[in-house]
C-alpha cells in the first residue's frame, strides 16, 4: 500500500522532475501521433492464422486478385456515339493504369470491328445495344444490366500498399472528370465501402471526440466553479491519450471502425480517474478552510484512494484484455491497446497526475454547491437504500431476470453494408447495381479434378455450372473459363463448317495460343489445369444468407463434376466468415471479465460472501443490457461484441471506490453507518464520473455508422444502470453484510 502514496509530493524539486520527465515523454511520442491511419480493408477482419485464409492466399497466389472495382456508367446519353465513345477511351485508360492488372468491358469484347463508330446511326447504336443485352457473357460479368440501362467497366486491382490503391482510385476518379452530357458516371466496388468505412471510423474523431472534450470541460466548470481545477485532469488525460495513441503510431497500428472508438474510451476513463482523486483532494484541503491544495492534501487522498485507483484500474485492464481472446483482429487488437493504454494510465495516476494536482489545482475554499448537494446526497440514498434493501434486491432481481429472458433473442449483424445509413451514397450505389442485376461482391469457387480441364466439353461444364448458379436469386451473374470459350466460339467464324466440338477445339487452341486469351484462361485455370475457377457475383448479404447460399453452390459443383473437390474463397466470403465468431467472443471474454474480477474482489475483500455481493451490482446492468438488445433488436455486431466486457469493465470502478471507503470505516462503525459515509464520499465523483462515462460512450450514439451508434447507446445505458447500481443496490448489499464478515476485515 505505501508503494500507492507519492511521498515524494512534498518534495518540491521531485515534483518538477517527475513532470520535466513526463514532458519529455509527450515531446518523443507526438511524432507518432502524426503517423496514425485508417484502414478498413477486408484484410483487417480476416480471420487471422485460419485454414480458409491460407487456402485464400494460396488461391491468390495461383490464380491472381480479386480485387475489383466498377467503373458504373448510365444515363440517356450513354447509347449515343458520343457517349459509347467516351466509354471506349476510359476503358482504355483504365487498363493502361499502373496498379490495374485488367481493365474489361464491351469495348474489348466486341473489339474495334464491332464497336459503333463516331458515324454510327441510332438504329446501328440500337441494334449493337440489343446483342449485348442477349449476350450471356455481357451479362454474367456485369457489362450491362439486363435492361441495358448500365454499363460497367470491370477493373481487376494488384495487391497494394493502402497509400498507392488510394491513390491509383483518385486518378481512376479524376479520369470521370469529362464525361459527356447526358452520361453519369461512377466508380463502385469494395474499395470504396471500405473508403466510406474509413471516412465513418474518422467521423468519431473529426466530430464526436471534440464535442465529448467540451462537453466535459463545460461539466466540470459548472460542477467545481473553479477553470483551474481543470488544468490537471485535462493534462493528465491528454497525456494518457499521447501514451496509447503514439506507440500505435510509431509500430504502423492504423485506425478501423473498432479501434475508433479507443480516443473516447481513454479520454472518459481517465478523466473519471482523475475527477475522483481530483475531488477527494478538495474535500481534504476544504476541510482545513485555509489556503489552496497543497501536497499533504494530495498525500492524503491517496492514502484513502490509491488503493481503489490501482485496482479499478486493474479490473478496467482486465476487462478489455478479455478482448484479446477474439480470433477477429480488430476486436483482438481493440483488447490489446486498450488494455496496454489502461495499464500506461494507471501508471501516470501515481506518477504524473499527483504532482498536477500538487501543483495546479487552485484554492480549495469551501466545498462548492454541487459538492456539497451531491455529499448530502450520497448520505441520504444510503439510509434510504439500508432501510429498504430487501425491496431494492428483489427488484434488480426482476429486471435481470427480464434481461435474461431476451438473451436468446440476440442476432448477429453481417451484413457490412447496413453498417451504413440507408441514405448513405455508398449503400445506395450498391443497392441500386444489385437492383438492376449486377453484384460487386465475389464468390470464388474454385474446383479441383482427376483431369485437366484441357478439352472443350470440361470447359463447357464450367459453363453449365455458372447457368445453373445464376438461377440462384442471389447471384447476379458468373465468369469462368467455359463462359469464355462458349462466347468466343460462338462469335468465331467457321462456326457452320465443322462439328461444334471440332470447332471449339480449334478456337480452344487459338486462345492458348494467343498471348491475351492465354493470359485470361490463365485467370481462371491453374497452370497444370486441374484447378477451375468460377467466380460469382453476388449479393452483398450477412451469413444468415450467405451460409445457406455457399452450401448450395457446393452441392451444384458436386453435381456437374463428381468426385471432385471444391472449395469456395474470396474477400467477401472471408469478412463475412469474421463475423461468425462474435457471438463466442462475447460469451468467452464476458465470462473470462467476470472470473477475473470476482477473483480481484476475493481477494482484497474479507470473504466469498462479501466478494459476491460486491460481484452482483456490476452483472446486473450487464444483464440488463443484454437483455435490451434481445427484446428491441439491437443486433450483435462488430462493436456491440464489445460492449459487455467494456461496461463489467468500467462499472467495478465505482463499486471499488466505494468499498475503498466501506472497507476502512465498517469494522469501527458498522455495515449501516459505513454504507452511508461511504457514499457521502463517493457521491460527487460517482455521479460527475457516470455524467462523463455516458457522455463519452453516449455521444458515439449519434454517428450514421451503425456499430460505432450501437456501442455507444448501449454503453451509456448501461453505464446509467450501474451508477444505480453503485448507488442504491451496492449499499442495500453491503448493508446485509454479517458482523462477524466485518469483524475480520484486515486493512492493508
Amino acid at each position: 500500500m505505501r508503494l500507492l502514496i507519492p511521498v515524494w509530493l512534498r518534495n518540491r524539486k521531485r515534483r518538477f522532475a517527475v513532470l520535466a520527465v513526463c514532458a519529455l515523454l509527450a515531446l518523443v511520442a507526438f511524432p507518432g501521433l502524426l503517423r496514425l491511419g485508417t484502414d478498413n480493408s477486408p484484410e483487417v477482419f480476416f480471420v487471422r492464422g485460419s485454414e480458409a485464409v491460407e487456402r485464400y492466399q494460396a488461391f491468390r497466389d495461383e490464380l491472381g486478385s480479386d480485387r475489383i472495382v466498377r467503373l458504373v456508367v448510365r444515363g440517356d446519353g450513354l447509347w449515343t456515339a458520343s457517349g459509347l465513345d467516351w466509354l471506349a477511351r476510359t476503358e482504355a485508360r483504365f487498363s493502361e493504369m499502373p496498379g490495374v492488372i485488367s481493365a474489361s468491358g464491351l469495348y474489348q469484347h466486341y473489339s474495334r470491328d464491332l464497336w459503333p463508330g463516331a458515324d454510327a446511326t441510332s438504329d446501328e447504336i440500337n441494334s449493337f445495344r440489343e446483342r449485348v443485352r442477349s449476350n450471356r457473357l455481357d451479362r454474367g460479368l456485369g457489362w450491362v444490366s439486363e435492361d441495358g440501362s448500365v454499363v460497367t467497366v470491370l477493373a481487376v486491382l494488384e495487391d497494394a500498399e493502402i497509400s498507392e490503391e488510394r491513390r491509383l482510385l483518385l486518378a481512376m476518379e479524376a479520369e470521370l472528370a469529362t464525361v459527356p452530357d447526358g452520361v453519369d458516371a461512377e466508380l463502385a466496388g469494395p474499395p470504396f465501402l471500405n473508403r466510406a468505412l474509413d471516412e465513418s471510423s474518422r467521423e468519431i474523431e473529426r466530430r464526436y471526440f471534440p464535442l465529448l472534450v467540451a462537453f466535459s470541460v463545460v461539466l466540470l466548470l459548472l460542477a467545481l466553479g473553479d477553470p483551474r481545477a481543470l488544468i490537471a485532469p485535462l493534462l493528465f488525460v491528454g497525456f494518457s491519450e499521447l501514451l496509447l495513441l503514439a506507440p500505435m503510431g510509431y509500430v504502423d497500428t492504423d485506425l478501423n471502425m473498432v479501434l475508433s472508438v479507443l480516443p473516447p474510451l481513454i479520454f472518459v476513463i481517465a478523466l473519471a480517474t482523475a475527477v475522483h482523486l481530483l475531488l477527494r483532494v478538495r474535500d481534504l484541503a476544504g476541510a482545513r478552510a485555509q489556503g489552496g491544495v497543497g501536497a499533504a492534501d494530495c498525500v492524503s487522498a491517496y492514502r484513502e484512494k490509491g488503493w481503489s485507483v490501482l485496482w479499478t484500474g486493474v479490473t478496467t485492464m482486465i476487462g478489455f484484455a478479455s478482448l484479446t481472446l477474439s480470433p477477429v483482429a480488430p476486436i483482438r487488437g481493440l483488447g490489446l491497446w486498450a488494455a496496454l493504454g489502461l495499464g500506461l494510465m494507471t501508471a501516470a495516476a501515481f506518477t504524473c497526475y499527483p504532482a498536477l494536482l500538487a501543483l495546479s489545482v487552485g484554492r480549495a475554499g469551501k466545498p462548492r454547491a454541487f459538492e456539497r448537494w451531491t455529499h448530502r446526497l450520497g448520505g441520504r440514498w444510503g439510509r434510504w437504500a439500508g432501510r429498504h434493501h430487501k425491496a431494492l434486491v428483489l427488484a434488480a432481481v426482476a429486471v435481470a431476470v427480464a434481461g435474461a429472458a431476451g438473451w436468446p433473442r440476440i442476432r448477429v449483424e453481417s451484413n457490412a453494408l447496413h453498417y451504413l445509413p440507408p441514405s448513405h451514397p455508398v449503400r445506395a450505389q450498391i443497392e441500386d447495381l444489385q437492383a438492376a442485376g449486377i453484384g460487386l461482391a465475389a464468390i470464388e469457387i474454385l474446383i479441383t479434378t482427376a483431369e485437366p480441364f484441357a478439352e472443350p466439353a470440361s470447359l463447357l461444364r464450367l459453363a453449365e455450372l455458372g447457368a445453373l448458379l445464376e438461377a440462384e436469386p442471389l447471384i447476379h451473374g458468373t465468369m469462368s473459363a467455359g463462359a469464355l470459350l462458349r462466347d468466343t466460339a460462338a462469335r468465331a467464324a467457321g462456326a457452320s463448317l465443322l462439328p461444334p466440338q471440332a470447332h471449339r477445339a480449334v478456337v480452344l487452341r487459338g486462345l492458348e495460343a494467343d498471348s491475351e486469351g492465354r493470359a485470361v484462361l490463365d485467370a481462371f485455370l491453374s497452370p497444370d489445369r486441374y484447378r477451375a475457377r468460377v467466380t460469382a457475383f453476388v449479393s452483398t448479404v450477412g451469413l444468415e444468407e450467405l451460409d445457406p447460399l455457399l452450401a448450395r453452390i457446393r452441392i451444384e459443383a458436386q453435381g456437374c463434376f463428381p468426385g471432385a473437390s471444391v472449395e469456395t474463397t474470396g474477400q467477401f466470403p472471408l469478412l463475412v466468415e469474421s463475423q461468425r465468431y462474435l457471438l463466442s467472443t462475447l460469451v468467452w471474454s464476458m465470462a473470462l471479465t467476470v472470473a477475473a474480477i470476482a477473483l480481484v474482489l476475493r481477494l482484497l475483500l474479507p470473504g466469498m460472501r462479501l466478494a459476491v455481493l460486491a460481484l452482483v451490482p456490476n452483472l446486473w446492468p450487464v444483464a440488463a443490457m443484454l437483455g435490451l438488445m434481445g427484446w428491441y433488436g439491437v443486433p450483435l455486431d462488430i462493436a456491440t461484441v464489445m460492449v459487455a466486457s467494456v461496461v463489467l469493465g468500467l462499472a467495478v470502478d465505482n463499486t471499488l471506490h466505494t468499498l475503498g471507503h466501506f472497507r476502512r470505516l465498517a469494522a469501527a462503525q458498522g455495515a449501516r453507518e459505513a454504507v452511508v459515509r461511504s457514499l457521502e464520499i463517493t457521491a460527487p465523483a460517482c455521479l460527475l464520473t457516470g455524467v462523463i462515462l455516458a457522455a463519452g460512450f453516449g455521444v458515439c450514439a449519434f454517428s450514421d455508422f451503425a456499430p460505432v451508434a450501437r456501442f455507444g447507446a448501449l454503453s451509456a445505458f448501461a453505464i446509467v444502470v450501474a451508477v444505480l447500481g453503485n448507488l442504491f443496490l451496492l449499499p442495500a448489499l453491503l448493508c446485509m453484510t454479517p458482523r462477524k464478515t466485518l469483524n475480520r476485515w484486515v486493512l492493508t
